[in-house]
Formats: C-alpha cells, structure tokens, sequence
C-alpha cells in the first residue's frame, strides 16, 4: 500500500525541525490537507509538505493560506 506522508517544516534557533502530521493511502486533497491544518491550529503561514510513496512522485507543498483561498 502506498502511504502519502504530509509534515510541517520549521527552523527553531536556527535549527531544522519536521513533524509528521499524517499518513495518507492516496494523495491528499487540498480539502483534507486543509481540515488537518485546522485540527492542528497551524496559521496561514504555515506549509505543509506531502511527501509521495518512494519512487512515485514528487514532493509537494502547500501553504494553508493558499488551500483557504481555494475553498
């Protein structure tokens, strides 16, 4: 089964830090990876990264500014 990971990056004193937020068994929606910011009170600044099962796809980001304006 192919697993999607969606994380968020940050820099914290200068250090990079990433937490796993979910897994998903397809590609996330913009709609599902909206409702997961909201669960986790994340600002309009914040970007998710959703990162595709080994050797299919690529890695994609998406700021929760933007997936607010596209629903």
């Amino acid at each position: 089964m192919a697993i999607y990971t969606v994380s968020l990056h940050r820099r914290w004193f200068g250090e990079e830090l990433e937490t796993k937020l979910a897994e998903f068994d397809h590609e996330p929606s913009p709609s599902e990876l909206l409702t997961l910011a909201q669960e986790n009170q994340l600002g309009g600044g914040a970007t998710l990264h959703v990162k595709a099962p080994k050797g299919t796809g690529q890695h994609a980001q998406f700021r929760v500014r933007d997936l607010k304006a596209a629903e």
